[in-house]
Formats: C-alpha cells, sequence, structure tokens
C-alpha cells in the first residue's frame, strides 16, 4: 500500500506542477518554448540513435521530468511526446507505473495472483488495472496524453533486454 500511496503523491505533484505552469505569471512563454524545443529535439535524436540503449539509464528521471509537458499543445508538446515515445522505445517499462498513475488507473503492486488473507478465504484472487474513480479529478489532458502513451507502449513489438 505504502508503494501505491508514493506513486498517487507522486503523480499528485506532477498535476500540480502542471497546473502552477498554467498560472499567468509562470506560462509556457513564447522564449522558453523556443529553448525547449531544441532540447526535446536533441534528447529525441539521441534516444533515436544507436547509443539511444546506454542513455537507457536516464529514461525514468529524464521522462519523469518530462511529463508535467505532455499538457501542451504546438511545437513544445509534439516535441514532448515524440522525445517521450523514443525513450519508451528503449524502454517501455521506465515510465509504465508512472503513466498508469497519470492515466488514473489502479493498480496493485504486485500484479499477479495473490492469497485474500483478510477474510479467512485462502482462494486467489486475480488483481488487474481499471480506472479508478478517486484518481477523477486528475487533469484531462494530461490523463489524455498518458493514455496514448501507454496505447503506444502496447504497440511496441517484444524485444530483447539489453
Amino acid at each position: 500500500a505504502g508503494r501505491n500511496d508514493d506513486f498517487d503523491r507522486h503523480s499528485q505533484s506532477i498535476v500540480l506542477l502542471r497546473k502552477s505552469m498554467l498560472s499567468s505569471d509562470r506560462g509556457i512563454t513564447e522564449s522558453k518554448s523556443s529553448i525547449l524545443c531544441p532540447i526535446l529535439i536533441c534528447l529525441e535524436c539521441a534516444y533515436k540513435s544507436t547509443c539511444g540503449p546506454s542513455l537507457a539509464k536516464w529514461i525514468p528521471s529524464l521522462g519523469t521530468f518530462l511529463l508535467p509537458f505532455l499538457f501542451l499543445e504546438g511545437d513544445v508538446g509534439d516535441a514532448v511526446d515524440k522525445t517521450l515515445k523514443a525513450m519508451l522505445t528503449i524502454d517501455s517499462d521506465a515510465l509504465w507505473r508512472n503513466l498508469h498513475a497519470l492515466y488514473g488507473s489502479e493498480f496493485p503492486s504486485n500484479p499477479v495472483k495473490r492469497s485474500d488473507c483478510r477474510h479467512g478465504n485462502s482462494s486467489d484472487v486475480v488483481l488487474c488495472g481499471k480506472r479508478s474513480r478517486q484518481h477523477q479529478s486528475y487533469d484531462v489532458a494530461l490523463s489524455r496524453k498518458a493514455g496514448e502513451l501507454l496505447d503506444f507502449i502496447k504497440s511496441l513489438p517484444e524485444s530483447n533486454l539489453c
């Protein structure tokens, strides 16, 4: 339960950061977007290049840093989307839990069968992800984009682990 609570707090922090970025004094200005686009394009090219797999260890940090920018439209939004997809092509698991949290999925820390000992029943209970009511207040744009990235992950072919 503690791990899921940490994730809930983390995804709520992403939503709060996104909302603070939208406020009038902290919005994404043209000068900020002119700086962000080249950085994002550079990251995308690095992850699409032959050295991309050697950069896999940075995907959890960089990807989590980029998640609040998912709500953006236009050039910056497209660059964020392409960069995250390039990262997910290398390691689709690195951001999987964060994307599920932003999407509003409820899932167990161990998505395998377990015994239900609370009710004295020793039969197995299958735990599976589902849309949670408590997460309905999450930002709609972030949730939609996170869902699109989760669909992208599902479409990726199986690959060998490095």
